[in-house]
């Protein structure tokens, strides 16, 4: 009886080895929101997945360059200059450098959550989805949330920047109202 055990034991770790088999709880897939159809469905779209996920590497990159290089532009070359000429001529400008400060906050957090993503989305397209369906489940479910908080970075940028623009126009009424 111990000899069977052990026999099937070895059987199960060679075939495992050997095929490369995952071994998935059905708890785990459920709670992942897959069936055996989709997972078969993956194995079956590996390569135009694999593709999709290249392009939309190459394209995501340009974007985060672009919009990053816009973003620290903003920054730097307007809103901290700006800033340090109204504090220059004695100017009450507190409310604009609490938002260029919150504004800086969020672009780093954009930065951070950018770099997540980045390493989600090489993750995911390392995976083998026909060796590894589940795995590379995971790692897309993973690159999914990190794009997400992406985009609500960007949201939280562009409304500092709407804030900002509000506060400077503001800020001009009143400096033209006192001359």
């Amino acid at each position: 009886m111990i000899r069977k055990i052990f026999i099937g034991f070895i059987l199960v770790t060679f075939l495992t080895v050997t095929f490369n088999l995952p071994i998935v709880k059905a708890d785990e897939l459920t709670d992942l929101g897959l069936d055996q159809a989709k997972i078969e469905n993956i194995k079956a779209s590996c390569t135009t997945l694999t593709a999709s996920l290249n392009q939309l590497h190459a394209s995501d990159g340009v974007l985060r360059v672009n919009r990053g290089q816009a973003y620290e532009t903003v920054s730097k070359r307007l809103i901290t200059v700006f800033n340090a000429r109204v504090a220059s001529n004695s100017l009450d400008g507190s409310s604009m450098v609490a938002i260029a400060a919150n504004y800086d906050k969020a672009l780093f957090a954009f930065k951070m959550n950018y770099k997540s993503y980045e390493d989600a989305l090489k993750e995911t397209i390392k995976t083998d989805c026909n060796k590894e369906p589940v795995e590379f489940y995971k790692h897309l479910k993973t690159a999914r949330e990190a794009r997400k908080k992406v985009h609500e970075d960007v949201l939280v940028l562009h409304a500092q920047l709407n804030d900002y623009g509000q506060t400077f126009r503001k800020f001009k009424k009143q400096i033209l109202e006192t001359k």
